[in-house]
């Protein structure tokens, strides 16, 4: 969830910089597929992102949303950097550097360490740990209605993008 809303907003952001400013990125994005692959590219600077949130503010809004809490074995949070560097783990071993379809599996693998009572690699190699509180249903209610609404707004996106490209391919093809 966190990841999401952090790579729309940090495409947007980077999206509007350089398409003011690059002529060249407008044609580059303009190109098939050349969206999805900046959203891979974003990423990284997504969990950069990610980062300074969890240090200002003392964790993520999905995270906080869940109860869960991201910190040190003896329970303190995680400076910057030991955040930012469990991030860069969590981007190789769990998110696959965003290459689709591989990062099924590792994701995959990553749910089922954890299925089986184990940390994440990439926390059991650091030595932190997530921390799980219980959570009522009012909580699980606002996570479930934020987490739909973000998907719905990437599925609008994404139709957009979709039927610019289709428009742009039959305006060509004229």
């Amino acid at each position: 969830f966190d990841a999401w809303w952090e790579i729309l907003l940090v495409s947007f952001v980077l999206g509007a910089v350089l398409g003011r400013y690059s002529a060249g990125f407008v044609g580059w994005i303009n190109g098939p597929g050349a969206s999805q692959l900046f959203g891979i590219l974003c990423l990284p600077v997504a969990l950069v992102l990610d980062a300074a949130i969890y240090r200002l503010i003392g964790n993520t809004p999905g995270k906080s949303l869940l109860g869960l809490k991201v910190g040190r074995l003896d329970a303190l949070p995680l400076s910057f950097s030991q955040y930012l560097g469990r991030n860069i783990s969590m981007w190789v071993s769990g998110f696959a550097l965003g290459f689709p379809l591989v990062n099924l599996f590792t994701m995959a693998y990553q749910s089922g360490r954890l299925g089986k009572g184990q940390q994440a690699s990439y926390d059991e190699s650091t030595g932190y740990r997530v921390r799980a509180k219980p959570i009522g249903w009012m909580r699980k209610s606002v996570f479930g209605v934020a987490f739909f609404g973000l998907f719905v707004v990437m599925a609008v996106l994404n139709s957009i993008e979709q039927a610019a490209q289709r428009d742009a391919i039959l305006s060509s093809a004229s």
